[in-house]
């Protein structure tokens, strides 16, 4: 029974997968530090996050952080989607009440 859409549809394998995924992560079988290390690898050997002295925000588990500068961005970065959020949700809401 094909619908054309086989592509966008969850099979219930991935689903059951998805769950011991998850619960073997809550019951810690699967360490979440373990998974986490390349990427925090890559975060430092890409200079977006720093490890030792001078970190002002650690990440708990992974032994690396950001220092103020870093958080200022990550702020501002923040605070940039939030304003476009709000820009898209005024220009929704304009353009339905135009529409009435």
């Amino acid at each position: 029974m094909s619908n054309g859409n086989e592509g966008s549809e969850i099979s219930e394998d991935n689903i059951l997968l998805g769950f011991i995924v998850v619960l073997a992560l809550g019951a810690g079988i699967i360490p979440l530090g373990a998974m986490l290390s390349p990427v925090k690898d890559w975060l430092v050997r890409y200079q977006i996050l720093i490890e030792g002295n001078g970190m002002l925000l650690e990440i708990p588990g992974i032994g690396a952080g950001l220092d103020l500068i870093r958080v200022a961005a990550l702020a501002a970065l923040v605070l940039i989607v939030i304003a476009l959020a709000v820009l898209v949700i005024y220009k929704r809401r304009i353009r339905d009440l135009n529409q009435r």
